[in-house]
């Protein structure tokens, strides 16, 4: 919300973050502190639901040689 707030009418935020094709969040150890994967389509509706409109979406395939689901979502304030 607070990231919506300072957003000017019509910026752009871009989040990237581990995803997870299951239905909940998923915690793990990274090297500095736990993470979290979240699944995508729950994280786009916090984004909505915070007033942003989806603009696009780029999702990595876990079996790349990233070896995890890379996702990345871009959003506007109206």
């Amino acid at each position: 919300a607070e990231q919506v707030r300072v957003l000017a009418p019509g910026g752009l935020l871009l989040v990237s973050f581990f995803g997870t094709e299951g239905p909940e969040p998923v915690r793990f150890d990274h090297k500095v502190a736990p993470a979290y994967a979240w699944p995508t389509e729950q994280f786009a509706e916090l984004l909505a639901g915070a007033g942003l409109v989806m603009v696009a979406r780029l999702l990595h395939d876990p079996a790349s040689e990233r070896g995890f689901l890379d996702t990345h979502l871009l959003a506007r304030r109206p």
